[in-house]
């Protein structure tokens, strides 16, 4: 979450509906209907640029998207599929390939138009729609209190350099959900597109060119709001001063490097990794080849070994303590704990995740604490600040005698108002 209204969350690799998604609300306000909400994601095509229409609950996905989030911003960086030949109909259409790309949807569902939109800090209106952006250029979209800039990662070019294109405009790449048949499409749209017209490119020859083991695009999203920009033009001049590079460091490899505010956020992506359609979105293994690289100003972004989850609010692993907003959990060594504690102080829940027996204490901040009285096994503690209320769910797996687990737990520094 980036300030009171803003959402933009996102999975570094999934290959689902949404793998990157903005959220806003257009009003400042808790929003009470769709249309108080905006939208953004990215999905990456072949010939059926869909930014709806699902089959299951999975998009007709062709390609993959690797994404590298900090905060408020990220680096979304869109392959083609690695081999022409892997494509089936219901993901491309008949025939060969006619586009090629990855594309943003921005939906912002109201009658009144309230969002203004600017390339290179120009104001474009509806009227001004489609636009060709030129490499380098930068996109700004103000819809009430809530700031969006994008700067596209330029799509390489296949055939012919003329047919690599970056479009913005209203609508398109529309389809039918499966819960209506009401015909849906977003507000603005941009195409990030390797190909885009021309004649259809052959399969075999896509892949003895070996167009999808080089080529890339993609975006880089950074949200804000008018807590921290006064205006539009404030924020302009934060994206001005910022800057996007982008190089080849090798043949299947790419690093892109985006600045902003002196904050150096930077990725290094594979083009060379195959992506698979049933279960996962790329070969199981070929997660760190992926992506090989995600630092922020040099240092990784990557939790140390034993730490697995590292958020705001939480985290789990293995490495025995684990720390978060005033709340310590302190489990054996090796044995998987996680700990949840609202930024606020307001609650807390701490786990044993599996019935292993382990050594377990949780230290509040105040010298409260919950101590097991032996071996924990499965283990779930609430701590309600507000309501006074400390709930413990304690169980033993199926195969443990319980007289070796815990039968009693210890609290300290809770008044006779708790309970």
């Amino acid at each position: 979450m980036y300030g009171v209204e803003i959402y933009l969350a996102s999975h570094d690799l999934n290959g689902g509906m949404t793998d990157i998604v903005g959220q806003w609300s257009r009003t400042g306000k808790t929003a009470t209907g769709i249309e108080h909400l905006g939208l953004l994601y990215v999905r990456p095509c072949v010939n059926i640029c869909d930014l709806v229409t699902s089959s299951g609950g999975v998009p007709p996905r062709a390609g993959s998207l690797f994404t590298v989030q900090n905060d408020n911003r990220a680096i979304v960086f869109a392959k083609p599929p690695t081999t022409g030949g892997s494509l089936q109909e219901p993901q491309i259409g008949k025939g060969e390939l006619a586009s090629i790309g990855s594309v943003m949807g921005l939906w912002m569902l109201d009658s009144e138009r309230r969002w203004r939109l600017f390339v290179n800090g120009a104001e474009k209106t509806p009227a001004d729609l489609p636009l060709t952006l030129r490499t380098g250029d930068s996109v700004a979209l103000q819809d009430g209190p809530t700031f969006i800039g994008i700067r596209p990662i330029a799509a390489t070019a296949l055939d012919r350099a003329d047919e690599a294109t970056v479009v913005i405009a209203l609508g398109g790449y529309g389809g039918t959900p499966e819960t209506t048949r009401v015909k849906l499409e977003p507000t603005l749209t941009i195409a990030n597109m390797h190909k885009s017209g021309g004649e259809p490119l052959e399969r075999s020859l896509y892949d003895q060119r070996g167009y999808g083991r080089t080529a890339y695009g993609g975006f880089v999203v950074e949200f804000a709001d008018t807590e921290r920009f006064a205006d539009i033009a404030a924020f302009q001049r934060h994206l001005a001063s910022g800057s996007l590079e982008v190089k080849r460091s090798a043949l299947d490899r790419v690093s892109v490097r985006h600045v902003s505010a002196g904050e150096s956020l930077e990725a290094e992506f594979s083009t060379e990794v195959q992506e698979v359609y049933v279960h996962f979105p790329i070969l199981p293994g070929s997660q760190v080849q992926a992506i090989a690289k995600r630092t922020l100003n040099g240092a990784s972004l990557l939790p140390p070994p034993g730490l697995d989850r590292d958020s705001n609010w939480s985290q789990q692993g293995t490495t025995g303590r684990l720390e978060k907003n005033g709340a310590v959990l302190e489990t054996e060594r090796g044995r998987m704990a996680y700990l949840i504690a609202e930024p606020d102080g307001r609650g807390v829940l701490a786990y044993n995740l599996v019935p292993d027996p382990t050594s377990w204490r949780l230290g509040l901040p105040g010298g409260r604490e919950i101590r097991a009285d032996g071996k924990a096994g499965l283990l779930r503690v609430e701590v309600d600040m507000e309501a006074r209320l400390v709930s413990i769910d304690h169980e033993r797996g199926p195969t443990q005698d319980a007289g070796t687990l815990a039968q009693r737990f210890t609290a300290k520094g809770f008044g006779a108002e708790w309970h």
